[in-house]
């Protein structure tokens, strides 16, 4: 039985699938890259599949080309740096995408779809399952984060849910204690009367986008944070008050810091 193989469409088939598989790695595994990068990279694969096809009969040498050479070579033309250790991972998240667009492929062509619709599917589900899997992964990620936190001052509290974040190392640069961030809303109750000359001042904090910014400071008589089935306390606490929302889905309404869960 012969096939008839066409070289041109063999190419472009895999240069569309390459791309797909090489654009989902690049996005979970949040590898630098650009649209050239990536373009260069799925041509060097669909190259490599044309000359596999056309010009050889296999051999281990091929087989080792194949499955190792060519996905760290695509990987580096894509942009992949690191650590040989970030490397493997993002070996192994490329052959596993490989594997799971291809099987995906395969199953759809089987059902009686054309390879072209099975291929335009394919590339569709893969652009938008990234998105879902990221958020589905941070949603997971951050409700690991999330601890209840009391707030106590002058005889009352507030309860609220508060993210632990350790890139979060403000300290106060007068006394060098750590401040946690809070939502200026969740406290009104509590500081509407702490006058100004009972404590309440100016802390500055840089963000991204916002080099100079300036946050109300004031300090509480008491936190104390679930954690792990007992609770960790704080005395005279240092809050800033940001102005804003802290959380886009109203998650947490408080950014503890680095220090929170290890200081007693």
């Amino acid at each position: 039985m012969y096939y008839k193989i066409y070289p041109d469409v063999l190419f472009l088939a895999n240069l569309l699938m390459d791309y797909t598989v090489l654009s989902v790695c690049s996005r979970l595994c949040k590898i630098n890259t650009t649209y050239a990068r990536l373009a260069a990279a799925a041509f060097l694969g669909a190259e490599w599949s044309v000359f596999m096809v056309v010009c050889t009969s296999g051999g281990i040498a091929v087989l080792f080309c194949t499955y190792l050479g060519l996905p760290v070579a695509m990987l580096y033309v894509s942009g992949c740096k690191g650590r040989p250790g970030e490397w493997v991972y993002r070996y192994a998240v490329f052959m596993g995408v490989s594997v799971l667009i291809g099987g995906l492929m395969g199953q759809l062509k089987e059902r009686g779809g054309s390879a072209f619709a099975a291929m335009v599917t394919v590339v569709l589900f893969a652009q938008l399952a990234v998105p879902l899997i990221r958020y589905l992964t941070g949603y997971v990620k951050r409700k690991n984060l999330l601890y209840r936190v009391m707030i106590e001052l002058d005889g009352r509290s507030v309860e609220m849910m508060g993210l632990y974040d350790t890139g979060n190392s403000l300290t106060d640069p007068y006394n060098g204690e750590s401040v946690c961030i809070v939502e200026k809303k969740a406290v009104d109750e509590l500081v509407q009367s702490k006058s100004e000359d009972k404590g309440l001042r100016l802390i500055p904090y840089m963000s991204l986008g916002n080099e100079h910014g300036l946050m109300k400071l004031i300090t509480v008589d008491n936190i104390s944070i679930e954690y792990n089935d007992r609770h960790i306390c704080h005395r005279r606490q240092e809050l800033a008050l940001y102005e804003g929302s802290l959380s886009k889905r109203g998650e947490y309404s408080m950014i503890l810091n680095a220090s929170s869960l290890t200081r007693k």
